[in-house]
Formats: structure tokens, sequence, C-alpha cells
């Protein structure tokens, strides 16, 4: 009687990431649902990584559902995952595995991430602007460890916009949302964080403009907006919107910054390729995930000890546009 033919070892979630050059957490997201948030290059590694090692998620998800106590849920907000957004997954997931937890990415839905948490009995919840107030209460409720403090955390950019431009001497400035309704989380918090702080350091009152992401669709929103607002300055929500503005106060003949000085948000790639080279504010991604990982090695105080010593999560990187 021959001897039977070992079967091959099943593939995880870990080699597609290795094989992909992602996280676990972006293979999951990807896998199961939500491949439009991501960037189309790595959405196409995941799935020919995926194929090619004959990876079953489905069967990955079932086990992780009696994972209880090494799960790690990080709650997302359905909006486009940004270049400091996709380092923050992948370093938290770095960070938390020397402490036993396997980080799962859950997109906020209404009902399906309550049955998500009560299934899988997180230890630690993540909020990175995707629980609501009933989703965070409902996550302690369970016994979870929620961080970071977002709302708290979440206003640091639009504070850091609006210091500066008011340093700088700028007495009126508006705020430029994107014009899609996707990016609703972090858009409106930045915006009021800083009107709050930019009228706090006596700016005038601040109003916000919608602009696409078109610089031909732009153009004549901002030449509306500015015709009729006396700014010398326009703070934006992410650099994508920053990049249009630029563009478009060049299609109409001002001059950045001398007749308007824009700011972005986000340091990302876009905003060293602008002309001028753009004015940003940078997330210091590894402090933030130092501590959130302080925070569930040692309990919430650590993370709450942490902001309260004035270190800042954000820095300003100053260029040419403000």
């Amino acid at each position: 009687m021959s001897a039977a033919t070992p079967r091959p070892a099943r593939a995880t979630s870990k080699a597609v990431a290795d094989r992909a050059g992602v996280s676990r957490p972006t293979v999951s997201a990807i896998l199961n649902g939500s491949a439009d948030l991501f960037a189309q290059d790595t959405v196409r590694r995941v799935l020919q990584a995926a194929e090619d090692l004959g990876y079953e998620p489905s069967i990955i998800g079932r086990a992780l559902v009696t994972g209880h106590s090494n799960v790690a849920l990080l709650v997302l907000p359905r909006t486009r995952i940004s270049e400091p957004l996709q380092q923050v997954i992948d370093e938290l997931d770095d960070g938390l595995a020397p402490l036993g937890l396997l980080m799962i990415l859950e997109l906020a839905r209404a009902g399906s991430t309550e049955r998500i948490i009560e299934q899988m009995r997180p230890r630690v919840v993540i909020d990175v602007g995707g629980l609501s107030p009933a989703l965070r209460q409902y996550s302690l409720d369970s016994g979870a460890t929620v961080l970071p403090d977002f709302d708290g955390l979440a206003d640091g950019i639009g504070a850091t916009q609006a210091v500066y431009l008011r340093d700088r001497g700028h007495a009126a400035s508006d705020y430029a949302l994107v014009e899609s309704a996707q990016d609703e989380v972090y858009g409106p918090i930045r915006f009021e964080a800083f009107r709050d702080h930019f009228e706090a350091r006596g700016g005038q009152s601040v109003r916000s403009v919608r602009v696409p992401l078109d610089v031909e669709l732009a153009a004549p929103v901002l030449r509306r907006h500015l015709d009729a607002s006396p700014a010398t300055a326009i703070a934006c929500q992410n650099d994508d919107v920053a990049a249009t503005v630029i563009a478009a106060a060049g299609r109409l003949g001002l001059s950045v910054p001398d007749r308007l000085a824009v700011i972005g948000a986000d340091s990302s790639l876009i905003s060293q390729v602008t002309v001028p080279p753009m004015t940003t504010v940078a997330v210091r991604v590894r402090e933030l995930v130092a501590g959130v990982v302080a925070g569930v090695s040692g309990g919430a105080g650590q993370w709450s000890d942490q902001r309260a010593s004035g270190q800042s999560m954000y820095s300003l990187v100053r260029r040419a546009s403000a």
C-alpha cells in the first residue's frame, strides 16, 4: 500500500500579506468586500497573491470568531484609505502583534459592528473615526478597552493649520472641503477645529467651500468663492483638496502664496510635487501608534497620560504654498 500524499499546508492571511507587501488587516479588508477603499495597485497585489497561494478567506474568517481575547478591532469609517491611515493600519498591526493581538479591520455599519463586537469580544477596540457615541458605549459595555480619544485627537490637524496661518498674519481664511460626501468623517471635524482655533485667535469668521477634485471644475468654484470672501488663505481638509486649490488658483492667475496661501493636511506624496510645494500638516504616525500600544498594554490611562503630557501627534511641514 502506498503512503498517502500529505496535503499541502493551507495558505494564511500572513502569507498573502507578506507576498503582497501589505499588512494582514489590509488583506482582510480587500478580500472581504472593501477593495474600493484601497489603491488599485494594492488591490491588484493582494488579489494576485491570494490567487497564487490559493488563499481561502472564508475559512480564516470563521476561525477568527473563536479568538475572543486576542482580537484588536480597528473600526474605520467608510472613507478612502489615505497614505497616513494606511501607515497607521500597518504599524498598528506590527505594534500589536508582540502583545499577542490579532488586528481585524471593521468598516463601521449600523447593526453589523455591534454583532462583530458581540461575537468576537475584542480585547481592544481602536477608533479612527468609525465609532459613533453609541458604538463607543457598546464597546465599553462589552468590556473592551477603547482607544484613542478620537474627538480629542482628530481636531489636531485643524488646530495646527489655524495656529500657523494666524501666526503668519492672515486675518481671514476659509476652509476647503472635498465636494464628495464620502469623506465626511474627517473633513467636518478638521473644519470645525480650524474655525474654532482661528476665530479664537482673533481671525475673522471662517466659511467653508466644497471643491471638486477636478481642476477644470474647481477653478470657477474657487473664483466665485473668493469674489465673495476677504480670505487671503485657504486651509484644506487634505492634500488632495489643497493640490486642487493650488492648481485652480494657477488657472485663475492667482499667485500662491502671495495672493492666496494654501495649507493641506496629511503630508501625502502629492504635497511634494505641487507648484509651489505644499505646506501641510503631518500625522506623527509612530507617536500615535506608540500611544495606542501603550494604552493597550497599560490601560487607557497610559494613553490619557501621553496626551496630557502635551506631546503633539501632528507636525507642520513648511514649504512654499503658505
